[in-house]
């Protein structure tokens, strides 16, 4: 017995000695270094060889410093190692890789790295880079954030809407997986994270339009929401959690998140494995974005009665936190209880709103025994679905809604939201007996459930300024030479409209023209970009300034007393008029304009000697006239 206690003795102290011995190191086996999106997504291999040296017992995938993918592999040192991965990627950008080959000895790991690999992944044939600007950390102590039924028609603007009502962020639903298994995270099962359809046939509003990037050139930002009633969750839909991290880490760097939140309902409350896979993605996430240096801020949305979470609910945030997530808050939904959970609702949905979070209050006091009263009610959020709910007797009304802001504010709740913003309208009838999903079937103003919630939001978006009549500026390309005057430096806040000077005719095809290149499109600013394509100048200086200045307007004059001339000609048969019509609207497109000023310096006669006269110039003016007009409405209406 002693032989051979003594025999197993130091076989285990060698295999101790070598296992402290670092891995021999990897290399990345050569690979295409570009690759390019299809139907929104492409497959990458990533194959790595170890040829001399020590075995290591398991080895990761480290994807600009994080890892992605992480396994073991057999150790038989003194043979090499080989192995490889296939990750699937959904989002656009250049990224770092290597592998890592490690070791573990008692409780230190010990690895040798690879030669790194840039690797640049691109758009789909005819995709366009949107750039989604940056997430705002802190909304303040208090914040109105409703929900966006995002993927809904008619498409809902974020932009259009903060304008008008000063509501800054928004939640934006849903974020759900590509199918039942396979958690590629897709908007509502329908487009890719780049906003792309899966045949790449037709491209998301949201991102299209650029909601996200232009709402918070206004200073607001967005919360995503993963989950929702419909579709599997990407907990649900998730092989382990590598897998779920990866998903969860591309919604959170395609759209440079700083809130991120969890909309768990139906029978997905019920889930009980994915509830503990996602906590462990997001304990490990939440330890690297710690580490980056970059917050997020993880809230829950969850079905509520007035006595509380149900036990289901309860259980998902409770072993959430115990499996060691930092929530920043719960937020219910006060809505579509039942008449046994909430008799007799008419006139009550507010007073229930109100009872379900103080029975919150009281449940997270349970789970977080150590943050005081106050702590609690900055970690809850109240989500009334507005208006009719979709059980029918039960209606969130506007009194509702003020009873339930004085309740927020006195208790300094954190987040007041809604269901949604789509619906913040009176139907097309009025009052209604039916549920809609963009009206609220109550009597009201445009935006006015919205406008009762937001006095809660510290330093909402200011309005545009308002003017009783059209302040209209002429700004003419050649000031940025002798007169060194620049785009910049239009008092925009003085004026509602500006008519860029001057754009000219040219006779040989007879369209609209650029009148000097080089200060309309080429001039160099700070910031502007120098590769082939990019628009710069006076044209690129005029966008920059509607986006600080949302109520400005540019509309681009042709002609002035220099460049008249052929007028007459553009405008004297139906073909020519056709002709420079088309080319007037493909030219505000290309560049940006919202409208087109006709300088005609004169019609008939008049103006510099040369110009082109005819008797009938105001007729064929007005034909002219009518059929821009007529253009203009044809693309309003296709857009």
């Amino acid at each position: 017995m002693k032989k051979v206690f003594i025999i197993f003795f130091l076989c285990l102290l060698h295999k101790q000695l070598i296992a402290q011995n670092p891995p021999g190191e990897p290399n990345i086996a050569w690979m295409e270094t570009e690759y390019q999106l299809s139907d929104g997504n492409v497959d990458i291999t990533f194959v790595w060889d170890m040829w001399w040296g020590e075995n290591g017992d398991h080895w990761k995938l480290l994807q600009n410093g994080n890892v992605i993918y992480e396994t073991e592999i057999a150790p038989n040192t003194p043979q090499p190692q080989h192995d490889e991965v296939i990750i699937i990627f959904t989002v656009t950008g250049q990224f770092d890789f290597m592998i890592d080959l490690c070791n573990y000895y008692e409780r230190d790991e010990i690895c040798t790295s690879s030669n790194p690999i840039t690797i640049t992944i691109f758009g789909g044939e005819d995709e366009t880079e949107i750039d989604h600007g940056f997430g705002i950390s802190d909304w303040g102590e208090k914040f109105f954030s409703p929900f966006v039924d995002a993927t809904s028609w008619p498409p809902f603007s974020l932009y259009e809407m903060a304008q008008v009502t000063g509501v800054k962020f928004f939640n934006l639903g849903f974020i759900v997986a590509r199918s039942y298994d396979n958690c590629q995270a897709t908007w509502g099962g329908y487009y890719t994270l780049d906003g792309w359809t899966f045949a790449g046939d037709y491209m998301f509003p949201l991102i299209e339009n650029n909601e996200i990037g232009n709402l918070r050139e206004l200073g607001g930002d967005v919360m995503i929401s993963i989950g929702g009633a419909s579709n599997a969750p990407l907990s649900s839909a998730a092989n382990d959690v590598e897998e779920l991290k990866i998903q969860y880490r591309n919604v959170v760097e395609t759209y440079n998140l700083t809130y991120l939140d969890f909309d768990i309902e139906g029978t997905w409350v019920l889930d009980t494995e994915a509830t503990i896979l996602r906590a462990q993605a997001l304990v490990e996430l939440q330890n690297e974005w710690e580490n980056d240096g970059h917050e997020v801020n993880i809230w829950f949305t969850l079905p509520v009665l007035p006595e509380g979470l149900t036990a289901d609910g309860y259980a998902v945030v409770e072993t959430t936190v115990n499996l060691g997530v930092e929530l920043s808050g719960v937020n219910i939904m006060t809505m579509d209880y039942g008449d046994s959970a909430a008799p007799d609702p008419e006139g009550q949905m507010g007073y229930y709103a109100i009872q379900s979070a103080e029975s919150l209050h009281s449940q997270l006091s349970q789970i977080y025994p150590e943050n005081t009263s106050e702590e609690i009610w900055q970690m809850i959020g109240i989500t009334p679905m507005i208006g009719l709910n979709d059980v029918i007797t039960e209606r969130f009304t506007l009194q509702d809604a003020q009873q339930l802001t004085d309740f927020a504010i006195e208790n300094n709740l954190k987040e007041l939201s809604m269901w949604s913003a789509n619906r913040d309208f009176e139907c097309e009838g009025g009052y209604s007996d039916n549920v809609s999903i963009d009206c609220s079937s109550e009597i009201q103003d445009d935006y006015e459930f919205s406008s009762i919630f937001n006095v809660i939001t510290d330093d909402p978006i200011p309005p545009p300024p308002t003017f009783g009549k059209n302040i209209i500026g002429y700004y003419t390309s050649w000031s940025v030479y002798v007169r060194d005057y620049h785009v910049p430096d239009i008092p925009a806040e003085k004026i509602n409209f500006i008519n860029y000077a001057f754009a000219n005719i040219n006779p040989s095809t007879g369209t609209i023209v650029l009148g000097d290149p080089y200060a309309d499109i080429d001039k160099f600013y700070p910031g502007d970009c120098w590769e082939e394509g990019c628009l710069r100048g006076n044209f690129h200086q005029l966008q920059l300034l509607k986006a600080d200045y949302p109520h400005v307007k540019t509309l681009i004059s042709v002609g002035g007393w220099t460049w008249s001339a052929y007028f007459s000609d553009v405008a004297m048969t139906e073909e020519s008029r056709e002709i420079f019509a088309q080319s007037c609207v493909d030219f505000i497109l290309e560049y940006d304009f919202d409208g087109i000023d006709l300088d005609w310096e004169y019609p008939v006669e008049g103006g510099l000697e040369g110009n082109n006269h005819h008797p009938d110039d105001g007729i064929h003016l007005t034909l002219l006239l009518q059929r821009m007009r007529q253009m203009l409405n044809e693309q309003e209406t296709n857009t």
